[in-house]
Formats: structure tokens, sequence, C-alpha cells
């Protein structure tokens, strides 16, 4: 990885490290692609461990503490570095707010899971593709998903129909109430739905449901369907705002 960097260490490459540097507050270089001292860490434990007015207890949670800090700076060096190769000429880092930065780095380092970890960088890609586009409260709600919790939105998108006039946006279609049991079989149950909402990704209305109307087009999979009349139940649920972006 390091040597693709360096291959590619140039324009929107930089443009990212400098980026979340000044979010941070020091500069992020892990495979110093910029003139920076890397021997600080090594200064530091030294620092420690020859001074003699610290207790060996005060020590060990020093250094017990220094091993959970490297522990998050490697989940988020390998959430930058899967970015960092998706990178193109659409990327703006330099339009990513510090305080939006700031947010991610802080989340990014408690992201242990290889899948998640993924998801990670595929959100920071879509915010620096499309600035402004992740809010804050999306970063928060993922943050505290588990693996399983993803897992159920990744069954829950299953449902979903695309817009053909807006391709951006996705509809679910689930009438759960009316045919519970089927809906169960396959992943979708009234309990993870209120789990997605309290995500605030869905929102849903079991009373009078929602609606399109005169005339719907979507596209499922490779297949168009067109739907027309006064008014088309859409069924019980359908995404919110985060709940696209998280789509996308």
């Amino acid at each position: 990885m390091a040597k693709d960097l360096e291959k590619n260490a140039s324009g929107v490459v930089l443009a990212l490290i400098e980026k979340i540097s000044n979010a941070i507050g020091y500069i992020y270089d892990p495979n110093g692609l910029i003139p920076a001292n890397r021997e600080f860490t090594s200064y530091f434990a030294k620092t420690i461990a020859q001074d003699t007015n610290l207790s060996p207890e005060e020590k060990f949670a020093i250094n017990a503490e220094m091993n959970v800090l490297m522990k998050k700076n490697n989940n988020r060096k390998d959430i930058i570095e899967k970015t960092i190769s998706k990178l193109d000429s659409n990327s703006k880092p330099i339009q990513i707010s510090d305080d939006w930065m700031f947010d991610f780095w802080e989340k990014a380092g408690a992201i242990h899971n290889e899948e998640l970890k993924n998801l990670w960088s595929n959100i920071f890609i879509h915010e620096l593709n499309n600035p402004s586009s992740v809010s804050k409260r999306l970063l928060h709600n993922v943050s505290i998903m588990s693996h399983k919790d993803a897992l159920d939105f990744v069954d829950f998108t299953k449902f979903c129909f695309y817009d053909t006039v807006h391709i951006d946006l996705a509809h679910p279609i689930i009438f759960i109430k009316d045919n519970e049991d089927m809906y169960n079989r396959f992943g979708i149950t009234t309990q993870i739905l209120h789990k997605l909402e309290q995500y605030s990704l869905i929102e849903t209305n079991y009373d009078v449901g929602f609606a399109y109307k005169n005339k719907k087009r979507f596209l499922y999979t490779n297949y168009y369907i067109t739907l027309e009349a006064k008014i088309i139940p859409a069924g019980y649920v359908q995404l919110t705002e985060d709940g696209q972006v998280l789509l996308r």
C-alpha cells in the first residue's frame, strides 16, 4: 500500500492528508508521504519508562492507554488506506469541513470489524465526492451500529426499488403488516424496522402507509416496473435522507 501511495501521492491524495492533518491538529502521514517526525511514540514510551516519579502502576496505566490509542490509529489507517484506493479526480477533500473530518476521525478509531471498515471507507469516499452529503447524525448512528445491524440494513435494501426519474432515490416496498410471516423469512421483522427507525434510516407508518399518485416507474435489478393508478400504495416504510445516503 505504501508504494501505491507514493506512486499516486499528488493532487487529491496529498490534499486529503492535509485535510485530515488540519482537522485533527497534527500531521497525519502514516506512510511518510510528507516530511514529518515519526519518532514521537518511541521517544514518549522511553521517557515514561525512565521517569522515576511514576510508579509501576502509573506506567502500566499509561502504557495501556497508549496501546488503545495505537489500535485506534491502526483502525483509522486501514479505513484511510481503503478510501485512498478509491479516490479519483472527482474527490474534493478541500471542501470537507474540519468539524466533519474531526468527528469522522474520532469515530473511525473504534471500528474493528473488517466489513464495517469497508462501510466507513465507502461513507468517507461518498462525502469526499459529494461534500456535505453525509450528516454528522448519520456518522453517529453508524458508529453505534453493530455488524448485525448493518447486515439487517442490507436485508432491508433487498426490498428497495429504484426511481427511474430521480436515479439517486430508492423506495422500499414493504407491506409487513399484511404478510408478516413472509417478510420474517427474508430477515425483515417489525423489531428490525423499529431498530432501523431508531438509527434514523427509515420512517414507518403502519396506520395508513405511504403512497404515490397517478404513475410510478421503478427499476429492480434489471427489470422496469410501471404502475398506474389514482393512488398507488407504497407500503408502510420509507427511507429517510440518511437512509438514502447510506444505501448509496
